[in-house]
């Protein structure tokens, strides 16, 4: 078999935490299967300034500054145009208008404008205006951008919907760690006598760290055990052990577990009574392996989307009143067995979902 050349864009797997790792490699591994050998650009460079960017949005056509751009960026340009596929794993980046959604915008509209290449962007979430509202200064040139592409898969309702919006024709999808976890056959069970994990988020400050710490702290007589999960396989998430720190302020008790590897941050979503979290594929973990979970929003209305595919309970906003009253009682709710999980049809149907995020490829 001959085999085709795919190059990933915004690969996160040694970035971040481990379910960006899962995520990737799902995704690495799929295209392998697909008959591509499989070339990447980490995110790390979707958010590192690039020469010659093009400043404005009608730069974006002008042959004259793509010929500047490709003359500053020749290895990456050369990545590009010798791909048959250039798949942008686009994740959480595509939101407002800033650096890392501005130059991952324009490397998939230089690759299908300039380079003539399929290109795909899947595995994402797409909010312009950084929420659900509409936005005269984004909406269009997103909109515009993007029904160039070749695939738009967004991996939750939401993003679906404001793209449709757009008049983008995008496909749902859904995002790819439940079927990393699949693929490996990690074992999906409940254990209600576990510790109860924490995770923080981009969302979270310090103040809302401690607060949240501190809406946990009754439930945690006895000998259950609060672990604070952390870990990637490189670059990981600057918050984390501030947060960790903030926590454990609150509650002297809290455990770190600085996961290191995959299947010891899996295990410990999966051997956990309850995940409290407001990060995003910490929340599809949990989802993916019976754990139940109480979560807080993330920068984006991502984590709404997917509870709300998933039929679990919504994100409790850290900025609404008693909102650790919330936490705590959802809390209690999920210790006692009355927090929803996600069914077997539920877990079927979001592995089909992130089938779209391949499809035609």
């Amino acid at each position: 078999m001959l085999r085709k050349n795919c190059l990933i864009l915004n690969f996160t797997a040694n970035s971040y935490h481990w379910g960006c790792f899962g995520t990737s490699i799902e995704i690495y591994n799929t295209l392998v299967e697909r008959g591509y050998y499989v070339n990447y650009l980490p995110v790390e460079q979707t958010h590192t300034p690039l020469p010659e960017l093009p400043q404005q949005i009608s730069d974006f056509d002008s042959s004259s500054i793509a010929k500047r751009f490709t003359t500053a960026n020749m290895p990456m340009v050369r990545a590009i145009t010798q791909a048959d596929l250039v798949l942008c794993n686009g994740e959480g980046t595509l939101h407002e208008h800033a650096l890392g959604p501005w130059q991952l915008l324009y490397l998939m509209y230089f690759a299908k404008k300039y380079a003539n290449k399929t290109v795909a962007l899947i595995n994402h979430s797409a909010y312009p205006s950084g929420n659900l509202e509409p936005s005269e200064k984004v909406d269009q040139f997103y909109g515009e951008i993007l029904k160039h592409l070749d695939l738009v898969a967004s991996r939750e309702i939401h993003s679906t919907q404001i793209l449709k919006r757009l008049g983008v024709n995008a496909v749902q999808s859904f995002d790819c760690l439940p079927r990393f976890i699949a693929r490996n056959g990690y074992k999906r069970s409940v254990s209600p006598d576990g510790p109860i994990i924490l995770a923080g988020g981009v969302s979270l400050n310090n103040i809302m760290a401690k607060q949240l710490a501190a809406a946990l702290h009754p439930l945690l007589e006895g000998d259950r055990k609060a672990v604070y999960l952390a870990g990637a396989k490189n670059n990981p998430a600057p918050e984390d052990l501030k947060h960790f720190e903030q926590m454990k302020s609150e509650l002297p008790q809290l455990e770190l577990l600085n996961a290191s590897d995959m299947d010891e941050w899996i295990d410990g979503i999966s051997s956990a009574s309850l995940l409290v979290s407001a990060r995003f594929h910490h929340t599809i973990a949990a989802a993916s392996l019976q754990t139940p979970v109480v979560c807080l929003p993330s920068n984006t209305p991502k984590i709404e989307g997917i509870c709300s595919m998933l039929g679990l309970e919504p994100p409790i906003p850290p900025t609404e009143p008693d909102w650790q009253g919330r936490v705590q009682a959802a809390s209690e709710r999920a210790l006692s067995g009355n927090q929803p999980v996600i069914t077997d049809e539920t877990w079927q149907t979001i592995l089909n979902l992130g089938e779209a995020n391949f499809l035609n490829l």
